[in-house]
């Protein structure tokens, strides 16, 4: 039995190693390009400063609500994938949460989603995270404090209430470094930083 057993064991350790011996020739040749960067052209996120959005802030508020008319909105953010700016709003009811992305140039509408509030979020999510939309600075306003500070490529910014206060949260790249600065968006003073 010993015998038998070491006799099937050779044969499989020699058809394994007879079947790796020629796998390289017999399969079509792979470029590696994960460390070869000499051809790349590399491909960086736009700077917010030199784009134009044909899509405001008020106007995906308003393609936002008219897809869910009783949501209050809880977060607004607007970055980039690279190919294109999208707003990407959250908003709730008293049962709900609901998310959208809103593309800043066509205005489309897509991503939707809706997602039941847990036990203990339902009737206080909306109390204690719904943005006063109406009082808040406009985006361009925050930024601007933001660049009278430092220098940079904006990444994009968020709008959302952090420890009860309603705060803008600005993305400023400086060459591979990105730093989020926090401004005060009812009345566009600079927090600080938030690294």
């Amino acid at each position: 039995m010993k015998k038998l057993l070491l006799l099937i064991s050779g044969l499989c350790l020699f058809l394994l190693i007879g079947c790796n011996q020629d796998n390289d020739q017999s399969a079509p040749p792979q470029n590696d390009t994960s460390n070869d960067t000499s051809n790349d052209t590399q491909t960086e996120k736009p700077d917010l400063n030199n784009e134009e959005l044909s899509v405001s802030f008020n106007d995906a508020i308003d393609e936002f609500k008219k897809k869910y008319a009783d949501a209050s909105i809880t977060k607004i953010e607007l970055d980039s994938d690279l190919k294109e700016w999208k707003y990407e709003i959250t908003g709730v009811d008293d049962t709900t949460e609901y998310e959208a992305e809103i593309n800043a140039n066509t205005k489309e509408l897509t991503n939707t989603g809706e997602e039941a509030l847990d036990q203990d979020e339902k009737n206080t999510e909306k109390e204690t995270n719904a943005l006063d939309i109406d009082n808040v600075i406009l985006p361009d306003k925050a930024i601007e404090s933001v660049l009278n500070e430092t220098e940079g490529e904006i990444d994009g910014w968020t709008l959302e209430i952090e420890d009860g206060r309603t705060i803008y949260e600005v993305t400023v790249r400086n060459g591979n470094k990105d730093i989020d600065y926090i401004v005060d968006a009812m009345n566009g003073e600079l927090l600080g930083t938030d690294k």
